[in-house]
């Protein structure tokens, strides 16, 4: 299981029918049209459901977020340790609607290649984008907050930005990916997102507007501009 561009993110955040049987069954059909396409999604369960996903599944799993903690004292905070032994592969940090510290996340980076798991972070501008790429996350993802659970995305509205923003992350850490995140809400959104960045995903679209009966039609949508990119 890996982070191998082009990919597309399923994030579930907390929306209706992602969490528990629902969410599996989310889960094992993006499996299963992922292996008939021989196309890689990402999935983002709720932390509760990462071992369950995990154990069904043989999709990369991406942690909706983590602590910087060490194993110790830390009531109620979430190991980086016990994501990856509950199946993860990655966790994403710094999401616009959970926004963390420079010092966290320098350290989240960090606990991550300690342990094994990808870092993917999110990012609004270029200024914070070379400092959080002198950490030397693997992925670091360009969205604007405002545009998240709309139908607009950076693509459409500035796509020069998105260029300029992958060509200082080429300048400034050729190791890293990019990922282009925020709006994305069509088949459409996410062919041309590829044509600007390594990787792509949704959450309100595909969790929540697309209704469940029709999941698997659009997964396979996506599948196909997946498998051309």
């Amino acid at each position: 299981m890996s982070f191998e561009p082009p990919f597309f993110q399923i994030n579930y955040k907390l929306y209706p029918d992602t969490w528990g049987e629902d969410g599996l069954e989310f889960a094992k059909t993006a499996a299963r049209v992922a292996d008939e396409f021989g196309v890689d999604f990402v999935l983002s369960p709720q932390t509760a459901d990462i071992r369950l996903v995990a154990r069904e599944t043989d999709l990369p799993i991406l942690a909706q977020g983590m602590s910087p903690h060490e194993p110790g004292r830390g009531l109620g905070h979430i190991l980086a340790e016990s994501l990856r032994e509950a199946g993860a592969t990655g966790v994403m940090m710094n999401h616009p609607e959970r926004r963390e510290t420079a010092p966290e996340l320098e350290t989240k980076i960090r606990r991550c290649r300690e342990v094994g798991l990808t870092s993917v972070v999110c990012v609004e501008n270029y200024e914070f984008g070379k400092a959080v790429l002198e950490w030397d996350p693997d992925w670091v993802v360009f969205e604007q907050p405002e545009l998240l659970g709309t139908t607009t995305s950076l693509n459409e509205t500035d796509p020069e930005a998105v260029e300029r923003f992958s060509e200082l992350v080429a300048e400034r850490n050729p190791r890293t990916n990019v990922f282009l995140g925020g709006g994305i809400s069509s088949v459409a959104d996410v062919e041309a997102a590829l044509e600007l960045a390594d990787a792509t995903g949704s959450a309100s679209w595909i969790s929540s507007d697309v209704p469940v009966e029709e999941r698997e039609e659009t997964l396979r949508a996506i599948a196909e501009v997946l498998a051309e990119a």
